[in-house]
């Protein structure tokens, strides 16, 4: 894991950039350690997600897209 970005009292919290080992990633806004705010996750396959985070989850509007077409609409408690 490698993370590029603010720091708030040790946690991510602010804007940056997470890669996990499996290559997926991750840019936008954090707090408390969890995707939080806009931003675009990329799993290592290709698909993506862009929108508002909320705790973790991807939530309200946003889009996908990847191998299995895409979608621009609203999401509801997507976790990652």
């Amino acid at each position: 894991m490698v993370y590029e970005g603010d720091f708030v009292k040790g946690e991510f919290t602010g804007t940056g950039r997470y890669t996990r080992k499996d290559g997926s990633t991750y840019a936008g806004q954090f707090r408390d350690w969890k995707f939080h705010g806009h931003g675009r996750l990329a799993d290592a396959s290709g698909n993506t997600w862009e929108g508002a985070f909320v705790d973790g989850m991807l939530q309200g509007i946003g889009k996908s897209t990847g191998q299995l077409g895409a979608y621009e609409g609203e999401f509801k408690d997507w976790q990652f």
